[in-house]
């Protein structure tokens, strides 16, 4: 191999994984017809060491996403949210396409549910009633 190519392979090779390892998901996501929590706000934001953090706010509930995982065009988070009787976890995993994510959400409620949603990345709207 002659050393043009191989640093054509390892520029290629880092290229793909600073893509895979950081999509874009900064800002603030309105999410809509959301079968878990009803409509939401989440804003995430990255620390200096490039690991996303966020934090929600829906109707009665307000609290930080855990879990969170971004590889490529993917995300993955937890929140958690008081319930009637006890606090209940949610758990998240959607496509970010642009400044639209698409996903599915299930929560450990009793009966859990599973079901879908769709945000949109936009300004910060009105707080939640």
């Amino acid at each position: 191999m002659t050393f043009g190519r191989a640093v054509l392979m390892l520029t290629v090779s880092i290229g793909t994984f600073c893509g895979i390892a950081s999509a874009q998901v900064d800002g603030v996501w309105n999410f809509t017809n959301n079968a878990c929590s009803g409509d939401v706000q989440l804003t995430i934001s990255t620390w200096e060491d490039g690991s996303p953090v966020g934090k929600i706010l829906g109707r009665g509930f307000q609290g930080s996403i855990y879990n969170v995982r971004v590889l490529g065009n993917h995300i993955s988070f937890s929140i958690d949210r008081q319930d009637h009787y006890s606090v209940v976890t949610d758990d998240y995993d959607a496509t970010v396409s642009g400044n639209n994510m698409d996903g599915t959400c299930k929560t450990e409620e009793v009966p859990p549910r599973t079901g879908r949603f769709t945000a949109r990345r936009g300004v910060t709207t009105a707080a939640l009633p």
